[in-house]
Formats: structure tokens, C-alpha cells, sequence
């Protein structure tokens, strides 16, 4: 398994993982907050029928004065009760033996026999009965009096049946009144079930909350409340779980959106580490690999003539992360751990499969290779650019300054290389530490002037004498000479008039990858390169047997 491969492996276990915990956070933060939304509907309903009772115990107990003669009065008085009272159908005056013996109506004759009044002076119910007054179900609330005369109300279960239900959004299993006591249901919306294991009922505490097994074979959450005015009842709501978990096809979406997204950062940050955490030549023998390193070619312009001569290739990396990185990202590393041989013959055979052959090219054509003292004494390395120079008319090795002193054994190997028709350049010459002696020695056969000596034309600093000092020991010795960094005029036509006629830089052209480099080499050869400069016809012909002196 490839390292790619175990981090996607890695990103997908823990996206899975941190989406569970996510989902087992979110699904009970949810579940959560629907039970509240329960609770608060339940208590808001009781609130409601609380509200009513209370009204009817309160109208109740007032009739505690009220004489069970029905008089004008209290006629009156439970009339204007029952009109004010919209729950209430009707209020009766029950006597100590259970004979209802008054009403809104009037006096009964004779008195109808009804359950004798118990000895509790606390509001209670029973029902629901079948009313004669009404002709339909009732349910009775009743308060016995100190002088165990009983006052009830007679309240239509249509009433408590509107009072608890529930709007069609609501997706409860059911809905109740039930009995504290017994937990049998008085009214009800929904199929009413109750606990499998766990006995509610009798139930003395003001709210429950229960969750678990029903015997409906449903898990359920319930929550009771008992009314305030009515303590013997209660109001039961229960809804199934799945139904406090609702899945929505946009939180779906945006779930999965999420997910790939949270999967795709992590499998990111993990390549991100690995590159970070790995040594550089791992990285960079895997992206040689990965076919992650190209080449561009920076033309030589032979400023004399108007040809483009030959180029300096260059490599740049197609990083997966950071995007295209320059040399100076990754050669100096590349140097210290060795993978700059395993890049230099990558950079040699993408030239060689890009670029055309010696035929087509013309016999003045120079490929110039950046090299170094280890890549000297590599014999791979030595091979790659033989193979380069069979095709094509010349190869030119650039070396700094120290790669050429540095090592004992380097002149040997140039010279070995020399020999082979390979020519030898002095990269960044002037910031080095070479004297003449070393000029002589080695077999040097050309100069690149450094671009900082090169950007001090016109201007009045340190660097400009040097530069013509360079100029002057180069023709002294017999050296060619090429200019990098060449960026303006005023410096192209200086280095001309000091005979310094292959120039390179943005002036002319940056880094071209492979294509571009060839339809740049074919325009610009096709036409006369100086007079679209402003550079006189006539001085062209007359230098360039000066530039075959200085470039061939």
C-alpha cells in the first residue's frame, strides 16, 4: 500500500470517525431537544386546562352559599355560572344521601339518585356518565361542602377532548387524560400503551418523565404532568423515537456534503504532513516518480546576429500542494542529499525527448546543464551527458566556481569531459574566489558573467568596474562570455559595445517549457533580430566575426 493510499485510508476512517461522533452528538442534542419541545407542549396544555378547572372549582366553591331549596337566587346564580362558564353544560346540587335535588333548571321532582358525596373537600371527578339533561357524555367534577352537600359540574367530554388536541404537525403517538391513580385514560388522542416493564401509575409527584419499552413494542419517550386544580388527573404525551430523530433530505445532503468535504481537507493535511515529515529525497525521488519535475529552457541570444544559439535548461516542480516551485526550492536540498543525481539525468532526458535533434537544430546549437562536483565523479552521471552531446551539436557543463576548486580530483574528471567535446562554463563567474592560475589550469572554456554585475550597468556603485575588468580578463585569456539577467536596453547595447555578444535574460525571453522554447526558436531565427531592436544593420555584419570569437 502506498503512502497516498494509507492516508486516504486514514482520512476516511477518521471523516468516519469524527462524523459518528458528530452524528451520536448531534442525534442526542436533537432527540434532546424534541423531548424539551414535548415537555413544553405538555405544559403549556396543562396550562390551559388548569386554567379552566381552576375557573370551575372557583365557581364551585362559590355555590358553597348557595341553599339546596333552589330559591330565585341560587337559580340565578347557577345560571349565570353556567353562562359564564363555556366548559360548564350545568351545575347540581347533590344532598348528603346522593340525591341530586337542584339544578340550573330548577328544583327535581322527584330528586334523581346519584353517588352519595364522599367526605373529601377536595376537587374531584368521576365519569364519564351519560347525562339525561344532555343526551350525551359528560364527565362530572364535584366538590362535597362542609355541610356534605356535594356541587358538581357537568362537563361535555367534547370539551377536555378539544382541549388536548394537538395541531397535525405534531407527530406524538398519543395524547391523554388519564387517572393519577389507576393511569386509565379519561380522554385520549392516539393509541394510549403504557410501559412493559416499569409501573408508572400511582403516580404523587407533579411530572414524570420516563423513556424505554412499551407494549405496543415500541421504545417511547413519555412525559406526565398532573393538573394543579385537578390533582387526581394528569395529562400523559408520548412519542415514539424514531419520530424524535426526524431525517430531512437537506441535512441528508448537506451531511454527505460535508462529509466528502471534511474527507478531502483530511487527506490533504495528511499528504501535507507526510511531505513535511519526510526527508527531502523521498519526496523528491517519489515526485520524479510521479512525473511531478519538467523542464524549461532559457535562450542564449546572440545580440550580433539575432539567432537564438542555445538555452540554459532549467527545472521546475509541479508540487502537489505547493503548486509550481522554482529551483531554489528544492536543489540546494536536493544537493545535500544526493536525489540532485537522480534529477540532473531526469532534467538530460526530458531534454532529449523534448527538444529536436542535432539535425534540425543547426551545428551552433548549445544545451548548457547546470552540474556540481558530486555530479563530476558520477559516472551515471557522466554517461547521461555523453548520451545528451550524441544528440545534440553541443553540451555545455555549468559549474559555480567552488564545485570546480573544491574538489582535488574535478580537474581529471574536466578534463576527461573536455576531451569528449563537452564544454566547460564558469556559472555566476565574479562572486567566486577563482584567480588567473585556476582560469589556466582548468579547461575552461567560457564565462557566464553573474546578473548582479550585469544590473550595475548605469548605475555609479562597486560592481560596475568590475564588470569591465571581467570583460578584459575574459578576451585577455581567450574565454567566451555569455551575460545572464540581461532585463533593458541601456544593458544589452553596453554589453554589445564591449564586444559581450550572448546575452540571456527576460529582454529576450524567461523560461519556456519545451513547445513554446521550439516555436520561440523558429520565429525568432526567421527574422533579423536586431533591426527590430534599433540595432544598425551595418554594425551587425561588422561584429560578427567579434561574436564567433566570444560564442561558437
Amino acid at each position: 500500500m502506498t503512502r497516498k493510499n494509507a492516508n486516504t485510508f486514514i482520512a476516511l476512517a477518521i471523516t468516519c470517525f469524527l462524523f459518528l461522533c458528530i452524528g451520536l452528538f448531534s442525534f442526542n442534542q436533537v432527540k434532546q431537544s424534541n423531548q424539551q419541545n414535548i415537555k413544553e407542549l405538555s405544559l403549556k396544555m396543562v396550562q390551559d386546562v388548569n386554567l379552566q378547572l381552576e375557573d370551575i372549582r372557583n365557581s364551585i366553591q362559590r355555590d358553597d352559599v348557595l341553599s339546596p331549596q333552589c330559591e330565585e337566587p341560587t337559580l340565578n346564580f347557577m345560571r349565570r355560572a353556567v353562562f359564564e362558564h363555556p366548559a360548564m353544560s350545568e351545575i347540581g346540587i347533590v344532598d348528603e344521601h346522593g340525591m341530586l335535588i337542584c339544578n340550573s333548571f330548577g328544583r327535581l321532582s322527584p330528586p334523581v339518585q346519584t353517588t352519595s358525596p364522599i367526605k373529601e373537600y377536595q376537587l374531584r371527578y368521576y365519569g364519564p356518565i351519560i347525562s339525561d339533561y344532555l343526551g350525551a357524555s359528560s364527565f362530572v367534577i364535584a366538590r362535597t361542602r362542609k355541610d356534605h352537600f356535594e356541587v358538581n359540574a357537568l362537563i361535555p367530554t367534547g370539551w377536555f377532548a378539544n382541549m388536548i388536541k394537538l395541531p397535525e404537525s405534531t407527530h406524538v403517538s398519543y395524547v391523554a387524560i388519564v387517572d393519577m391513580l389507576t393511569g386509565v385514560p379519561i380522554f385520549k388522542h392516539g393509541t394510549y400503551s403504557l410501559p412493559l416493564e416499569h409501573a408508572l401509575f400511582p403516580i404523587e409527584i407533579e411530572s414524570l418523565e420516563y423513556t424505554g419499552q412499551f407494549d405496543d413494542l415500541q421504545s417511547k419517550y413519555l412525559f406526565i404532568s398532573k393538573f394543579s386544580a385537578l390533582p387526581s388527573l394528569g395529562l400523559v404525551i408520548a412519542i415514539d423515537d424514531k419520530q424524535l430523530i426526524r431525517w430531512n433530505y437537506n441535512w441528508l445532503v448537506i451531511a454527505f456534503l460535508l462529509f466528502i468535504g471534511f474527507f478531502y481537507a483530511i487527506v490533504k493535511g495528511l499528504n501535507y504532513l507526510d511531505l513535511l515529515n519526510r526527508n527531502t529525497k523521498a519526496q523528491i525521488l517519489e515526485a520524479l516518480q510521479n512525473d511531478e519535475f519538467y523542464n524549461v529552457y532559457q535562450p542564449f541570444v546572440d545580440n550580433s546576429t539575432g539567432k537564438v544559439t542555445g538555452a540554459e535548461v532549467l527545472m521546475r516542480w509541479k508540487h502537489p500542494i505547493e503548486g509550481e516551485l522554482g529551483p531554489a526550492y528544492f536543489i540546494p536540498e536536493a544537493e545535500r542529499d544526493g536525489s540532485i543525481l537522480e534529477l540532473s539525468i531526469k532534467q538530460i532526458n526530458n531534454a532529449i525527448n523534448e527538444l529536436p535533434s542535432k539535425e534540425d537544430l543547426g551545428s551552433d546549437f548549445k544545451l548548457s546543464l547546470n552540474a556540481n562536483g558530486y555530479l563530476l565523479f558520477s559516472q551515471k552521471y557522466r554517461q547521461a551527458v555523453l548520451k545528451a552531446a550524441s544528440h545534440f551539436p553541443k553540451v555545455t557543463l555549468e559549474l559555480t566556481e567552488r564545485d570546480v576548486l573544491n574538489e582535488a580530483e574535478s580537474r581529471q574528471q574536466l578534463l576527461l569531459l573536455s576531451e569528449q567535446g563537452i564544454e566547460i562554463a564558469i556559472d555566476d563567474f565574479g562572486t567566486g574566489y577563482s584567480g588567473l592560475q585556476y582560469l589556466q589550469q582548468f579547461p575552461i572554456d567560457l564565462l557566464k558573467i553573474d546578473q548582479s554585475f550585469v544590473a550595475s550597468i548605469g548605475l555609479a556603485n562597486l560592481q560596475a568596474p568590475v564588470l569591465d575588468a571581467i570583460i578584459d580578463m575574459a578576451n585577455k585569456l581567450g574565454k567566451k562570455l555569455i551575460a545572464e539577467g540581461v532585463e533593458t536596453t541601456t544593458q544589452q547595447r553596453y554589453l554589445t559595445e564591449k564586444g559581450v555578444y550572448i546575452h540571456q535574460g527576460w529582454l529576450y525571453s524567461k523560461p519556456l517549457k519545451g513547445g513554446d522554447f521550439i516555436h520561440f526558436l523558429n520565429e525568432i531565427n526567421k527574422h533579423d533580430y536586431q533591426q527590430e531592436n534599433g540595432i544598425e544593420h551595418n554594425r551587425k555584419q561588422n561584429s560578427h566575426s567579434s561574436a564567433s570569437k566570444h560564442y561558437s
